[in-house]
């Protein structure tokens, strides 16, 4: 007999790992998402979560996990981006004493900007338009650039 765990959470696709999509989102914004680990063998397990420090993910777990025959441990997933653009992280996955549980998934997201800038150097306004200065000025002074 060997050691077994499962991982809850979102689908993932494939038996050797996949893909998280945690989303498109605007910088700084973050989405999260709530995954487990569950011992659902016989025997005491030790789960190894591998994950390398990223700017634009965090994963609230420990690097070893202990569990129990039926135990579980909830962890978090988060995706907060700090540039725009698609972004990947790997998580890796490990059933210690057992070579057939042994992930790796692909944490994916896209950052992307709101910013939106206005001229609002020459606006026509009713009556007149606002000049440099911020005071309303009569059309018939107004000379288009």
């Amino acid at each position: 007999a060997v050691p077994s765990v499962s991982l809850q959470g979102p689908r993932i696709f494939g038996d050797e790992g996949g893909e998280l999509d945690m989303g498109k989102l605007p910088l700084f914004r973050s989405n999260e998402v709530q995954m487990g680990l569950r011992n659902d063998g016989l025997l005491p397990a030790t789960v190894r979560v591998d994950f390398s420090p990223s700017q634009h993910f965090t994963v609230a777990c420990s690097s070893s996990v202990a569990l129990n025959k039926g135990e579980s441990r909830k962890f978090q997933v988060r995706f907060h981006p700090h540039s725009v653009g698609k972004v990947m992280a790997d998580l890796g996955i490990r059933t210690l004493g057992n070579p057939f549980e042994d992930v790796t998934i692909q944490l994916q997201g896209e950052g992307h900007s709101s910013e939106v800038c206005w001229d609002l150097a020459n606006v026509r306004r009713a009556g007149g338009v606002f000049g440099l200065r911020g005071r309303l000025e009569p059309m018939q002074d107004y000379v288009p650039p």
